[in-house]
């Protein structure tokens, strides 16, 4: 897997620094684990597809 927020992409597309390291659930869009966290506690929703976020899992 690769490009548009799925596994194995390279860095997070939010803050272009860091590497992919957490996903959305349930849409499965993937950031960094920082950027995740923000955006759960910040605004709520995916900035890939708006989908609602339940949850961020650690991937690796």
């Amino acid at each position: 897997m690769g490009r548009g927020g799925t596994v194995g992409g390279g860095c997070c597309c939010v803050c272009m620094a860091r590497a992919k390291g957490a996903a959305f659930i349930p849409c499965g869009h993937t950031f960094c684990r920082t950027c995740a966290r923000e955006l759960l506690a910040g605004r709520g929703r995916c900035p890939l597809c708006n989908a609602a976020i339940l949850d961020v899992l650690d991937i690796f």
